[in-house]
């Protein structure tokens, strides 16, 4: 998300206007926000003002990102005028009636770099002849292929033992086991999660949840979560899922719509990760997608507002 300033000054009090581009996969959105300080007899007063055609969408392919460049310029100042990159055009502009002044004061960009998304794929088995790995290698594989980085956490290749202390725990940072700060920085470092879990005696395996637990909420917190369950019985493991919403919301993930139960697993890959079914290849095509959705609209929201912190448990 790119903000690109403009100054827009009523005689000496200056104030602000905004253009706010939105780049998606497929468009850039463009909203205008102006803010400015008028004077009246009851004193100075700050008045915000919306464009009266306050959002447009272009497409990112041809010409859309300079469309979208030239709208943002044009609807902060003069539909007639593109102020110059090099040499920024002073424009008179009326807002809610009152006259002013208001010049861009950084370049609307011809591009817009679209940053790839980092999704951590929590493998939640660690038992010999688990089936997680070639789920998970099917689910990687998709990541990728929509343009997304996976960045697997694996508790059969992690140095962990039942949780005793977890990171936010430890005194400081720094007496905490150096495998547990990097996975921490690799939580905190991604835009979503997914997380691929079995059934054990109607519950999730006990293996992520000491893998989840051993992390501070703070580290998940405002991102989004996909949660795929299987089994090799009839229920897809639907009964971990149900258990894994309320827990995902507690340290403070939001669990998307659209969720992957997998019965039969056995039956549904190969060994090494080809998706023999193609209603469960549709459900997990669909997931990851709605993923991307979630992470992309959620980083973009961080990045204009700080989020809120959480709860004290």
């Amino acid at each position: 998300m790119i903000w690109k300033s403009v100054l827009f000054s009523l005689s000496t009090r200056p104030s602000v206007a905004r253009a706010l581009l939105q780049p998606t996969r497929s468009y850039v959105t463009v909203a205008i926000h102006v803010n400015c300080t008028a004077a009246n007899s009851r004193g100075t007063n700050l008045v915000n003002f919306t464009h009266p055609k306050s959002t447009e969408r272009f497409p990112r392919e041809g010409t859309g990102l300079e469309q979208a460049r030239k709208y943002s310029c044009m609807s902060l100042g003069s539909r007639s005028t593109v102020p110059s990159p090099s040499a920024p055009t002073p424009v008179t502009v009326t807002l809610g009636g009152v006259t002013g002044r208001i010049i861009c004061t950084e370049a609307m960009s011809t591009s817009v770099k679209k940053d790839k998304l980092k999704i951590v794929i929590f493998y939640g088995s660690s038992r010999p002849g688990r089936m997680v790995e070639r789920v998970g290698t099917y689910v990687k594989n998709q990541v990728e292929s929509q343009g997304m980085e996976a960045i697997i956490l694996d508790p059969e290749a992690l140095p962990m033992e039942i949780l005793k202390v977890p990171l936010h725990f430890f005194p400081s940072p720094e007496k905490a086991p150096e495998w547990l700060r990097e996975n921490d920085a690799k939580i905190r470092g991604a835009d979503g999660f997914l997380i691929l879990s079995a059934e054990y005696n109607c519950g999730i395996p006990p293996a992520l949840s000491n893998l989840i637990d051993h992390f501070p909420p703070a580290s998940y917190r405002h991102r989004p979560v996909g949660i795929v369950t299987y089994s090799m019985g009839s229920l897809g493991g639907v009964r971990a899922g149900i258990i894994l919403r309320p827990k995902v919301s507690d340290i403070g993930m939001v669990a998307i719509p659209t969720a992957v139960m997998i019965p039969a697993v056995q039956n549904a890959f190969s060994a090494d990760g080809q998706c023999l079914e193609e209603r469960v290849a549709g459900n997990i095509t669909k997931i990851v997608q709605e993923l991307e959705w979630y992470s992309t609209a959620i980083k973009n929201q961080r990045a204009v507002k700080e989020p809120l912190p959480g709860p004290m448990h």
